[in-house]
């Protein structure tokens, strides 16, 4: 999770708010090819024990997805998030037939489980799934080669996972993988190297191995604007994940390994993944795929723009939401704007004019309570 945020209307980097959490929930609301919402960044203006019932709060009220909590460490703020989502699901039962929380629980390289253990078992208990990740730095606290590293967390998560099941035998559980590698001649750690690249993708094999639904940290990047190094970065580690057979990844609209929000990169996250989607599902070979009987009406030197085989299937074509396929001309006179740009139009649009479902209520006034509760129990 991010700690700071570019502005979408002065283009500075700040340190993230709580608005920042719910704009961003709202975005993803809309977008139609993300189907859960993992807070992005962390409030820096709420009590830091209580952000993470802060993020669900915003989250609920922005965005009727599934959500992943981001951080949660503590028993209590599990326990405290569970007893919110019971509410929303219409009690324990309802929750449990269909959970609409998660949490991402972290190991600690080399071989920790760590303080998240305890909240991770409240939510096995209560059947709402744990995504277990590992995230081994190659070279530092994991080995410096690929198999080593991959072995490493692969060992942590199959440890926590022994773990929840003891403490909620059959509970529902989830792989999860974030690798970084270590920069030998900076002594930095980037996410991007592709070594951690690797990783990533023999985790995902582990995991389709073990018959575990995977959720792996892509889509990240080094680079601190949402520029051509944040493009070809995200493009490649997100696709060598799915191409792997990831079930789902994280980090669409965040810069400088997973640190900084930018809502012009989440759109353009997303209309790249679009296109990867388009890719992945392949395509149809039959009689009405390959229309024999239309090529030869067509014949030579004609067209098949009025063909009903084309009216047919048109629409089945990857349409573009900030991609700009406009003539030089067209485009020129249109204000020469980039994909950057067209993202922070988008966005803005989304952000003004998006209204998602609104919690009864009473129902937020019962929420808004568990939040007013959390802040006031200080851990000790």
């Amino acid at each position: 999770m991010g700690l700071a945020t570019i502005d979408l209307e002065t283009g500075e980097r700040r340190g993230s708010t709580l608005k920042d959490v719910a704009d961003s929930a709202k975005i993803v609301d809309y977008l139609p090819m993300i189907h859960m919402y993992n807070p992005l960044v962390t409030p820096l203006e709420v009590p830091k024990h209580a952000h993470t019932v802060h993020e669900f709060m915003a989250s609920l009220e922005n965005c009727e997805k599934h959500f992943t909590t981001g951080s949660t460490y503590r028993k209590e703020e599990a326990i405290q998030e569970l007893k919110m989502a019971e509410m929303v699901a219409g009690g324990q039962k309802e929750l449990r037939r269909r959970p609409i929380i998660s949490s991402l629980t972290c190991t600690t390289s080399p071989m920790v489980l760590g303080m998240t253990t305890d909240a991770a078992i409240e939510f096995s208990r209560a059947g709402c799934p744990p995504l277990l990740m590992a995230m081994p730095l190659v070279g530092a606290t994991a080995p410096m080669t690929v198999a080593g590293a991959t072995l490493l967390g692969n060992a942590q998560v199959i440890a926590l996972a022994t773990v929840l099941q003891l403490a909620a035998p059959g509970s529902p559980l989830c792989y999860s993988t974030e690798p970084m590698a270590m920069d030998v001649q900076s002594g930095l750690f980037e996410g991007l190297y592709p070594a951690a690249d690797m990783v990533r993708a023999a985790h995902v094999q582990m995991a389709k191995f073990y018959g575990i639904p995977i959720f792996v940290g892509g889509w990240g990047t080094c680079s601190k604007l949402p520029d051509v190094q944040a493009g070809y970065e995200k493009a490649f580690s997100a696709f060598l994940c799915y191409l792997s057979g990831a079930d789902m990844t994280s980090g669409p609209g965040l810069l400088e390994n997973w640190t900084v929000l930018s809502f012009e990169q989440l759109l353009i996250d997303h209309e790249m993944f679009t296109m990867m989607a388009d890719i992945l599902k392949g395509f149809p070979v039959d009689t009405d795929s390959m229309p024999l009987d239309v090529i030869m009406k067509v014949g030579h030197e004609g067209h098949y723009m009025g063909e009903k085989h084309t009216l047919d299937h048109f629409r089945q074509m990857w349409q573009p939401m900030v991609t700009d396929g406009q003539t030089y001309k067209t485009w020129k006179t249109s204000g020469s704007k980039s994909a950057v740009d067209h993202a922070r139009e988008k966005a803005k649009e989304i952000l003004k004019t998006h209204q998602p479902g609104p919690l009864p209520e009473d129902l937020k006034k019962d929420l808004k309570g568990i939040v007013a509760e959390a802040e006031k129990s200080i851990p000790h």
